[in-house]
């Protein structure tokens, strides 16, 4: 995908759906750049962020 990587990908065989997660510690505007362009490639796309992060948001 370009230079992105996807931090966690899953397969569920149960329900036939991908899922991507991307894992920032900082930074969560670029997580949600690179998420938009996850969806492209997985059914359901996660950001995940340390709650101190989240609480900046």
């Amino acid at each position: 995908f370009y230079e992105y990587r996807i931090d966690l990908f899953a397969f569920s065989q149960k329900l036939d759906v991908t899922i991507a997660v991307e894992l920032k510690l900082h930074r969560w505007r670029r997580a949600l750049e690179q998420s938009l362009l996850y969806q492209l490639c997985a059914d359901f796309v996660f950001i995940a962020l340390p709650a101190p992060t989240i609480a900046r948001v």
